[in-house]
């Protein structure tokens, strides 16, 4: 099973001779679309010293004297006469305040080298960008802006926290780093550590109307500068998965996703071949195993330096929602995107963005719909994360925590059920009923690629159970090599839940525990403190392991 980059590929092509071959994934042959990673970081900076700043145009100086430079479709040059263009421009210097530690910090950025920007994905020169050598310097320090010696493209504009600003009085421009070829042990390769704004040039949605063609057979859509600066921050979005709008990751570096735009997106099938109004679910990819995930889109903003664009995900599919906590995982402008597992939350005083009553998933939004709300960008995931869910048996007690989930037809929580192929599972419910969330926390799925940040330090989670006198079933769930209760045996050929995090996480993260109580419904596995309900924790002082969200794990040991 293939996790890695295919960026030669479309979606559900395959590479032969060097040529791309389009074949079958669903019903129909699906045309366009690519397949590659996702990021965490906006810009990729070494230390993250420098993700979400703006640098004035107007700061250039060469030699110590100030000069003029344009940045146009990613090239920045001196303007009129003046020798600094294409590869000489080099030895220029820009300025700009950081704020550190509350005081502010002059920096200096020095472009040390400049050459055509080669496509990392296709390996074409573009036919406009150019990538930079940087280095930076403070009173904090010195280095390369990008680590391992990747070059930074220079991209128009600035994002102030979550709103992308393309223009102002004082034109401003930013570095972003370009990922780096990574191989995995199996021979594979995936793009990491770079920024996603440039990982957005290079996907064919940087931020002015592209000159160059996409990966795989995809189609460029925009046509006005207008729509490309939309499709470009809806982008930089879906490549870091921030549903929320709020300049904040939902995903870890390499997760493997297949993206569309409106001109090549597919309308689903029904049973007998026919187009429903909705778009495809999938499967699609390189395996076969991409599903919808959600749609995007770019909102107008107002800031106080000027008139802006901040991401929105539409909505998001039933499975994306089922790895999320209810609520959702949004802090800011909770109404921005609504979990629609359950009622919306009672209005505020505080203001917040108009949104759709009731918030409803992707897949009850038509195509037509979608695309009217301004939807301009369709991902489909292949879930290197799965949502871990306590459920009870109402007539036992007994508990079954699981992270094999099956959604209902309706995607609300109360309609989650185990995986029919775990034994006794129709006699659980979701344990809904107790003060206690009963979505535990995102594990590692089952079949997530090791090369995801932080895998080293995880270990399989796994099922066990055991049939009492009444043929009604206890289940236990542990982290692989914790001590096995008599009588519990492996719960079937896949007892796999997914892969639990072992090692040292941030303050707050949640840890995973095994409680008993006796007599009683016997264990139950939770984040939750039992020990009001009379239950003793059997964990001792280590947790068997943690729960941070995936966006946490590129920051973790």
């Amino acid at each position: 099973m293939h996790f890695g980059t295919m960026w030669r590929r479309s979606a559900g092509a395959a590479l032969t001779a060097g040529v791309v071959a389009l074949l079958a994934t669903t019903a129909g042959a699906q045309q366009g679309g690519t397949q590659n990673d996702q990021g965490t970081r906006l810009s990729g900076s070494a230390g993250e010293l420098y993700e979400r700043i703006g640098i004035p145009l107007s700061s250039a100086m060469h030699q110590g004297a100030s000069i003029e430079v344009s940045l146009e479709s990613g090239l920045l040059e001196q303007k009129g006469s003046g020798p600094l263009k294409g590869s000489l421009f080099k030895n220029v210097t820009f300025f700009t305040t950081v704020m550190v530690n509350n005081q502010n910090q002059t920096v200096k950025f020095t472009v040390q080298s400049a050459n055509r920007h080669v496509n990392v994905y296709t390996e074409r020169p573009s036919n406009t960008a150019w990538e930079y050598q940087v280095t930076w310097e403070s009173p904090n320090g010195s280095g390369s802006l990008c680590k391992d010696g990747r070059p930074a493209l220079a991209l128009p504009g600035r994002w102030k926290g979550n709103v992308y600003i393309p223009s102002e009085p004082r034109p401003m421009f930013s570095f972003a780093c370009v990922p780096l070829e990574t191989q995995n042990p199996n021979g594979s390769s995936w793009y990491a550590k770079g920024g996603v704004a440039a990982k957005c040039v290079d996907w064919g949605y940087p931020p002015w109307l592209n000159k160059d063609a996409l990966p795989g057979n995809g189609v460029y859509p925009a046509t006005t500068l207008d729509e490309a600066l939309r499709y470009h921050v809806s982008c930089v979005a879906m490549a870091s998965a921030d549903y929320c709008g709020e300049a904040r990751s939902n995903t870890v570096d390499g997760t493997p996703i297949v993206m569309f735009n409106t001109q090549n997106v597919e309308n689903g099938k029904d049973g007998m071949g026919n187009a429903t109004p909705y778009v495809a679910a999938g499967p699609f990819g390189s395996g076969a195993e991409f599903l919808f995930e959600a749609a995007w889109a770019a909102v107008p903003a107002a800031t106080t330096t000027g008139s802006g664009l901040r991401p929105k995900a539409l909505c998001l599919t039933k499975k994306r929602w089922s790895t999320l906590p209810i609520s959702g995982a949004c802090t800011l402008d909770a109404g921005f995107v609504q979990d629609p597992r359950k009622p919306p939350a009672a209005a505020t005083t505080r203001p917040r963005p108009a949104v759709p009553l009731p918030p409803r998933f992707c897949e009850e939004m038509p195509r037509n719909e979608l695309l009217s709300q301004g939807a301009l960008l369709f991902s489909y995931s292949s879930y290197v994360d799965a949502g871990l869910y306590r459920f009870v048996n109402p007539t036992t007690g007994a508990y079954l925590t699981t992270a094999r989930v099956d959604v209902g037809p309706s995607g609300k929580y109360p309609d989650y059920k185990p995986d029919p192929s775990i034994p006794g599972a129709a006699d659980f419910v979701p344990d809904i009923n107790s003060n206690r969330p009963f979505f535990e926390g995102p594990l590692f799925s089952a079949n997530a690629p090791s090369s995801v940040p932080g895998f080293a330090h995880t270990r399989p989670l796994l099922r066990y159970s055991s049939t009492l006198p009444d043929g009604k079933r206890r289940h236990v769930t542990l982290v692989e090599g914790a001590q096995v209760p008599p009588g519990f045996a492996p719960d079937g050929s896949n007892n796999t839940e997914g892969y639990i995090y072992v090692g040292m996480p941030p303050a707050g993260v949640p840890a995973l525990r095994l409680w008993q109580k006796t007599p009683g419904p016997g264990f139950l596995t939770t984040t939750s403190d039992m020990t009001a309900q009379g239950y003793l924790d059997l964990s001792g002082p280590v947790p068997m392991g943690f729960l941070p969200s995936m966006s946490a794990y590129s920051q973790l040991p």
